[in-house]
């Protein structure tokens, strides 16, 4: 454990202290947040491979944080109808979060210095992704073109995905995943590539035409960043500067927050008047609500102990976290939303601490963090060597994780994809492994 991890680790403990000295506060909550954000510059200064590799994991679990951060600032819960008051629980996921993320710069870190110097076709590379890239958006035109577009319909991109086959909902994530690997050519290339550019506005585009007001073009930003400054760090440059990486996140925060507001209002009829509430509401008092009221209910009832929670209920499929708001919403509410066809999300830390306790569930988001790190380690070893498809495969391993571990869905574990994805990365690690052995008989014979 390095330095700043146990002078982090010391800090949650000193806001514990307090915290069960002078009761939950928002000094408590601030101090929190302080800290983590604290730990992410010493990772900025100290480790940028981790950082980076981790984006998608932090774009996740910091929202949750800042919702908690509101709530607690006496936000409201619209899906519990109540407002929050100070109860701590900003500091618990905090302190969640940082056995999680610390776990994966450990683990990423040695990986990282086992990973040999590879000589790397950057053009050959390039052209690998506007292939796979064009292919994917060939096929998304095609869905348009049959299905219509839900944007210019004025349709709920929930609504138009359920009238189609199942596996075409997956699309804005296939495209978000060749954004990823086209921002990755663009950041290697020595000047632009117009084509590599056009590509991802018309991926921009298309997802817009699909109704994703926000999720899928935030999930492409988030993936394409983090692999990006990865390769760039690999291969060009090991060092990051700040300044622009701040505009350059500002600036499209900007645009992503226009996006929703419009999404906002075409789809669900809000104004200029009333729009900005609902994205506050969507931002920061739903985000990390589901934490929120297990953390309440933990402090007051204790843990279940219940397995069963983990698992798919009796009603068709739902998942854990479906159970779990019937614990901490109003059963009309949860009704309601389960015959309207929605799906509950963001449940992960909560669900893992109600079913666990806090102490187990802090050990379950260590083996979380080993798990993350050899995913992201596997995606370090893509970058590496520059392998297309093993790159897309070791982003839909990063998706994996966030669906187990953050968003709740724990089934994904034993699915038949999460089985093909182990077993891609094991092939494709023995098959490099037999290559160099190879090469280094050859070259002991030679």
């Amino acid at each position: 454990m390095t330095m700043p991890t146990v002078l982090v680790l010391a800090a949650l403990l000193a806001l514990g202290l307090l915290n069960q000295i002078a009761g939950p506060t928002l000094v408590v909550a601030w101090g929190a947040v302080a800290v983590l954000v604290a730990y992410i510059v010493v990772l900025f200064f100290r480790d940028l491979v981790s950082l980076f590799l981790a984006v998608p994991f932090f774009a996740v679990l910091l929202p949750v944080v800042l919702s908690n951060l509101y709530i607690e600032h006496g936000g409201y819960i619209s899906e519990q109808g109540v407002h929050g008051e100070p109860t701590g629980s900003t500091l618990r996921i905090v302190g969640y979060c940082i056995v999680f993320f610390a776990t994966i710069q450990f683990v990423v870190s040695q990986v990282a210095a086992r990973i040999p110097r590879a000589s790397v076709d950057v053009d050959r590379f390039a052209l690998w992704a506007k292939l796979v890239h064009g292919a994917v958006l060939l096929g998304s035109l095609g869905v348009l073109v049959i299905f219509g577009s839900p944007f210019l319909e004025g349709i709920d991109r929930f609504d138009y995905w359920s009238q189609l086959p199942g596996l075409l909902d997956r699309i804005p994530f296939l495209i978000a995943l060749c954004c990823a690997a086209t921002a990755v050519a663009i950041a290697l290339r020595d000047k632009l590539d117009w084509v590599l550019l056009a590509l991802l506005a018309v991926s921009v585009i298309i997802l817009v035409l699909f109704a994703e007001k926000f999720t899928g073009l935030y999930t492409a930003l988030v993936y394409s960043v983090g692999v990006a400054y990865t390769a760039r760090i690999r291969f060009v440059n090991p060092s990051i500067k700040l300044g622009p990486l701040l505009i350059g996140g500002s600036l499209a925060a900007v645009a992503l927050a226009a996006l929703a507001t419009v999404g906002f209002m075409v789809f669900h009829g809000y104004n200029t008047s009333n729009v900005l509430q609902k994205l506050l509401d969507r931002a920061l008092g739903l985000q990390g609500h589901v934490w929120y009221g297990v953390d309440r209910l933990l402090q007051t009832q204790g843990p279940s102990g219940d397995l069963t929670h983990l698992l798919p209920g009796r009603e068709g499929d739902w998942g854990g976290v479906t159970l779990l708001m019937y614990e901490i919403s109003p059963t009309a509410f949860v009704d309601r939303m389960v015959a309207n066809g929605l799906r509950f999300t963001m449940g992960g830390p909560g669900l893992i601490s109600y079913v666990f306790g806090y102490g187990a569930g802090a050990v379950v988001f260590a083996v979380a963090g080993l798990m993350a790190g050899a995913v992201l380690g596997y995606l370090l070893f893509a970058i590496a060597r520059l392998r297309t498809i093993s790159l897309l495969v070791g982003l839909y391993g990063v998706r994996l994780m966030i669906n187990v571990f953050m968003l709740g869905d724990v089934t994904d574990l034993w699915k038949p994809l999460s089985f093909a994805f182990w077993g891609w990365v094991a092939i494709d690690l023995l098959l490099v492994r037999l290559g160099r052995s190879r090469r280094d008989s050859a070259l002991a014979t030679a």
